[in-house]
């Protein structure tokens, strides 16, 4: 019953809780997304530099 009250509420507040979920979800599609790059160490990081800027003639500098 009061999950039929709480939808029926003004507009404002389930506005607030959509944003609120749509802004929850994306943060934690960010942070499963960026963990491994973040995390990764070195060698991560190098294959990182090779695949994108490096086929590019762009290289990072790294031992």
């Amino acid at each position: 019953m009061d999950t039929i009250r709480f939808l029926l509420r003004d507009n404002d507040t389930k506005v607030d809780m959509a944003i609120l979920v749509i802004r929850i979800g994306i943060g934690f599609m960010f942070i499963l997304h960026g963990y491994p790059k973040l995390f990764g160490g070195i060698e991560k990081w190098i294959s990182l530099g090779e695949l994108g800027p490096g086929s590019l003639g762009i290289h990072f500098w790294y031992p």
